[in-house]
């Protein structure tokens, strides 16, 4: 029986001390899965605060391109009332110099119109002027050429006369 008890309890200290190793190991488990969850935790806690701190950056960044795209309007604004105002001096000059170049032009055509009807007036006594010293020198080549007229006409009536007492006188003779 002795052997027995010692075959038995060769046995049960095996299995005990299977159990052992098996109760060992699985606390070696244990320890182990608990170390990982751990540093998993710290990679978990680590993963949160860069997150943390990449999401912070990226609110800063928009913050600044808020920033900016405020700026740029700003900016705009500023541009464009400044365009706005140069445009409205530029137009207001421009109006004004059209309405200075058109009274110019209108006093311009003004005169001229009035040069023109200056002019006319001149040429019109002019052309008076000359229709009187042509109608003068028409007058005196008139007169001039009708005593010429009735000179010759005299002349031609003397020697109609002549010539018809000569041929008076050529009948009287030949009969």
């Amino acid at each position: 029986m002795i052997n027995q008890f010692r075959d038995r309890l060769t046995d049960l200290k095996s299995k005990r001390n299977y159990a052992q190793d098996e109760r060992d190991l699985i606390e070696q488990f244990y320890t182990n899965t608990r170390g990982e969850i751990e540093e998993s935790k710290i990679k978990i806690a680590n993963k949160e605060t860069e997150a943390e701190q990449l999401e912070e950056n990226h609110r800063v960044e928009v913050k600044v391109y808020l920033q900016k795209v405020k700026h740029l309007e700003y900016d705009q604004k500023l541009t464009n009332k400044k365009i706005r105002l140069e445009g409205d001096a530029a137009m207001t000059a421009e109006e004004t110099y059209n309405k200075n170049k058109l009274i110019s032009m209108q006093e311009d055509k003004s005169k001229k119109k009035k040069e023109l009807v200056d002019n006319e007036r001149e040429q019109q006594a002019e052309v008076r002027q000359q229709q009187l010293q042509q109608e003068k020198t028409l007058n005196k080549l008139k007169a001039f050429y009708d005593s010429k007229i009735e000179t010759m006409i005299n002349n031609y009536e003397e020697q109609l006369k002549k010539l018809k007492e000569d041929l008076e006188l050529k009948i009287k003779v030949n009969l």
